[in-house]
């Protein structure tokens, strides 16, 4: 494998999701080094990106609330 060339540039990007689960289904929540597909955009003009989940937090949340809150951080390296 010969190194990547001069002209190629790579950015690294960091986001954090905030996401609201049913209680009953937190066992779909992503796990930290998940790979995951994101789609952002317009309808007409979707973009998907690689995601590595790098931390999921706990948010809290009214008692007695059906819904569970997460706080994602998400990493995308783009070339």
């Amino acid at each position: 494998m010969e190194p990547p060339t001069q002209d190629r540039h790579i950015l690294l990007s960091n986001m954090t999701v905030n996401l609201s689960l049913p209680t009953s289904d937190i066992k779909r929540l992503p796990r930290i080094g998940d790979i995951l597909i994101l789609e952002f955009g317009f309808e007409n003009a979707r973009c998907s990106r690689f995601v590595y989940v790098h931390n999921i937090r706990y948010l809290p949340s009214p008692p007695n609330n059906k819904n569970s809150f997460f706080s994602l951080s998400l990493n995308a390296t783009f070339t």
